[in-house]
């Protein structure tokens, strides 16, 4: 087993098995200078040949090369390719996978997108039926694979990967809205992810992706669209509208939070490819946070009891201590305990109460956990008493609220049991 870890090659051999039994994705290996050393794709010829066309390739000897994390790449048909250069022993070589569409794209759209290309008719049939192969993945599990191949390369854990974006057509678009940080969120009209985001935004919560691990994230109803690109930028104009929503719900003032809406949706028209809109996504997300923030900052309560209010927020489903606050606070639990009250109206293990009542809300609405998981995970601990206290919040059960939330989404009896 030491043997396999210390060897880039062999862990980049299993994970290229992980990978495909997985997802159904594929892994390519390149030399430095773009040739081609093995796959596990067996339409090798016909998908490299849209890697290479599609500039896929010029970016990633031109700019990957010059990076230490991963990047992303996208192609004419609208397929998504990711990369990360590694270290065989004195070579350097560039590990690839992909492609993926997000969506389950209309085969007329990349039927069009072909002719572009001044393919002969021939060699189009052929490649639709490659490309009918191409496995449809949403952007939260091939993140996931990113950050599995950044592993395999490195043995680097980072739960703040890097990401870079090939987004040649708005370049200046990713100059304004995206850092070496920059992480991709794809919502899909996934109303899971949609709601708990939502509340994070009305909480100013800067660590709005880890809530990502306490849920179990969906794969969305694939829709058979005539052309991605709309329909990812239609999705993405309505989010922004929500997040403005929630942001004046947050405390935002509605003029700013609508300054800031069409700004995105004008920015969001201008967008040439779904690389350029998920990097757009999470830059719309950062301003709304940072703004509620700044909201609450402003509302008279001293510097100290902000920083207590935003760790509750940003750590709810940790195990919280009064001793542990006061510490990342610097104040005694006594200091701490008599002057968040007095500021706030309220005891500091009632308003942690509070923030994991909310939550709970969200997660009994658009997840599948049972109450006791949530209870637990919410550290709350025995079902009864997370009831007891949710229901003297709310005048109903969890199982109440659920039942009541889910009547109104057509959920079938054997999903509402928890």
């Amino acid at each position: 087993m030491e043997e396999i870890l210390n060897s880039v090659e062999r862990r980049l051999w299993l994970y290229m098995g992980m990978i495909h039994s997985v997802s159904g994705m594929w892994t390519w290996c390149f030399s430095e200078s773009g040739d081609l050393y093995y796959t596990s794709c067996p339409n090798e010829e016909e998908l490299k040949q849209f890697f290479y066309i599609g500039g896929c390739m010029d970016y990633a000897i031109q700019e990957g090369s010059t990076l230490s994390h991963p990047f992303m790449m996208n192609d004419t048909l609208g397929m998504v390719w990711a990369g990360e250069y590694a270290q065989f022993g004195s070579e350097k070589r560039l590990v690839v996978i992909g492609p993926v569409f997000y969506l389950d794209t209309s085969m007329q759209y990349v039927g069009e997108k072909m002719k572009e290309l001044n393919l002969s008719v021939q060699m189009r049939a052929g490649c639709m039926k490659i490309l009918s192969t191409v496995p449809v993945v949403p952007m939260t599990l091939f993140m996931n694979q990113i950050q599995s191949l950044h592993y395999m390369i490195t043995l680097e854990e980072s739960k703040n990967l890097a990401l870079s974006f090939q987004n040649v057509e708005e370049e200046t678009v990713h100059k304004e809205s995206s850092s070496d940080k920059s992480r991709l969120i794809d919502y899909e009209n996934n109303h899971m992810q949609e709601e708990l985001l939502l509340q994070c935004i009305r909480d100013g919560n800067e660590n709005y992706l880890e809530a990502f691990e306490h849920i179990k994230l969906v794969h969305t109803d694939q829709m058979h669209v005539e052309n991605p690109q709309r329909h990812f930028s239609n999705v993405l104009i309505i989010f922004t509208a929500l997040c403005a929503r929630a942001a004046v719900e947050g405390g935002l003032p509605p003029r700013i939070a609508k300054e800031i809406e069409w700004k995105y949706v004008n920015q969001i028209e201008k967008q040439k490819t779904i690389i350029g809109l998920t990097n757009l996504n999470r830059a719309m997300m950062d301003e709304f946070v940072a703004r509620v923030n700044e909201s609450k900052n402003s509302c008279g309560i001293s510097k100290q009891i902000k920083e207590c209010c935003a760790y509750v927020k940003n750590h709810f489903t940790e195990a919280l201590t009064l001793e542990r606050i006061a510490k990342e606070v610097g104040y005694t639990e006594y200091y701490l305990t008599r002057k968040f009250q007095k500021e706030m109206g309220i005891k500091l293990l009632d308003y942690i109460k509070e923030v994991r009542l909310e939550y709970a809300k969200v997660w009994l609405a658009t997840t599948n956990k049972s109450v006791q998981d949530i209870s637990s995970e919410l550290q709350f601990g025995a079902r009864s008493y997370f009831s007891r206290v949710f229901k003297d919040k709310n005048g109903m059960t969890p199982a109440e609220y659920r039942d009541r939330m889910w009547n109104g989404g057509n959920k079938s009896e054997a999903e509402r049991k928890d």
